[in-house]
C-alpha cells in the first residue's frame, strides 16, 4: 500500500482536513474538495486498476513525452484521441461502480479526459484552419503548417495533465514497475517542454512538482 504521507505531500496543493476525515486537492485549473481520507487510502490498495490508468494514460501516450519539436500534428491527435478512449473507458466502468475509492479516481480521470478533450480541439481547430487557409494566394505563398500551434497546445496540455498523472501515481507504492516507468516518462516529457519553451514554472507553481529526468 503507498504511504499516504508521501502522497500528500507529493502536492502541496493537498489540504487535509483531519476532523472532517476529508482532504481538497488544487490541480492548475480546478479544485477538487470533500475527498474522503478513507476512500483515498482504500484506493492506494487498488494497485492493478492505478497501475492500469498509468499504463494505458501515460506509459503508452507517447504525446506526453514525445519531444514536441518532432511532433506532428495528426500524430498528437491520433495519440490524444486513444488516450481519451481510455479515460472514457475508465469513466464508464467507475460510473457502474459503488466504490467509493473508484469515485475519488473518477474525480481526477474526469478533470483529466476534460483537459484532454481540449486539446483535441485546439489541435483540430489548428489542423482547420491550415487547410482552410492553404486556399488563399497568401498561404500557398507562405505555406503555413499546422505543427507549431499543435506543438504549443500539446505543451500546454502537459502543464495540464501531469498534477493528474503525478497524484494517481502517488497512490502506488514508490517501488512498483510501472509508477516507476511513468514517472521517468513524465520526467523526460517535462524537460523536453522546457526545451520547447514552456517556463519550468509552469509545472511547479500550482504546489506539485516533477524532479528532472537529468
Amino acid at each position: 500500500m503507498a504511504d499516504l504521507v508521501s502522497l500528500f505531500k507529493l502536492c502541496e496543493g493537498l489540504k487535509i482536513d483531519l476532523k472532517g476525515k476529508s482532504a481538497s486537492l488544487t490541480l492548475p485549473f480546478v479544485t477538487i474538495e470533500n475527498i474522503p481520507l478513507a476512500a483515498a487510502k482504500e484506493l492506494s490498495k487498488d494497485e492493478v486498476r492505478l497501475a492500469r490508468v498509468l499504463s494505458d494514460c501515460v506509459v503508452t501516450r507517447r504525446v506526453l513525452w514525445e519531444d514536441l519539436k518532432r511532433e506532428l500534428a495528426s500524430y498528437a491527435l491520433e495519440s490524444l484521441d486513444q488516450l481519451a478512449a481510455s479515460l472514457t473507458k475508465e469513466l464508464a466502468d467507475i460510473d457502474q461502480s459503488n466504490r467509493k475509492s473508484d469515485k475519488v479516481l473518477g474525480l481526477l480521470l474526469r478533470q483529466w479526459a476534460n483537459q484532454t478533450t481540449l486539446a483535441i480541439k485546439d489541435i483540430r481547430d489548428a489542423i482547420s484552419f491550415s487547410e482552410e487557409s492553404k486556399r488563399t494566394e497568401y498561404e500557398r505563398e507562405y505555406m503555413w503548417e499546422p505543427e507549431e500551434d499543435a506543438r504549443k497546445a500539446v505543451a500546454l496540455y502537459r502543464t495540464r495533465a501531469y498534477p493528474i498523472a503525478v497524484a494517481i501515481s502517488g497512490f502506488l507504492p514508490k517501488d512498483n514497475p510501472i509508477r516507476e516507468e511513468a514517472e521517468v516518462k513524465l520526467s523526460a516529457g517535462r524537460d523536453l517542454a522546457i526545451q520547447f519553451g514552456i517556463a519550468s514554472r509552469d509545472f511547479e507553481s500550482e504546489g506539485w512538482s516533477l524532479e528532472s529526468s537529468e
